[in-house]
């Protein structure tokens, strides 16, 4: 991961290799998770959906929700953490 951060948001840029996963539920407060895929393929898996995401997709959640990455090829994406205080 290499990141950058402001107030109220951090914006992560990460690669991953297929077969690796992530679930971290520590590293969230009371944010939104956006995840734009940007190379290859993943597989987002919350508490009662799942969403493959390819190039060029995007999925934005709740944070809080239990959550974790299922990396399916390798991959290239931007996770970017975004406090609630900050909505559009």
């Amino acid at each position: 991961f290499e990141c950058v951060q402001f107030k109220g948001i951090d914006c992560f840029h990460a690669r991953a290799r297929a077969g690796e996963s992530l679930k971290k539920p520590e590293a969230h407060g009371d944010e939104f998770e956006i995840c734009w895929v940007r190379q290859g393929r993943i597989r987002i898996v919350l508490s009662r959906e799942q969403h493959v995401l390819e190039p060029g997709q995007a999925l934005k959640f709740d944070a809080a929700l239990e959550h974790g990455y299922e990396i399916l090829e390798d991959s290239e994406m931007t996770i970017v953490h975004l406090e609630k205080t900050h909505r559009f």
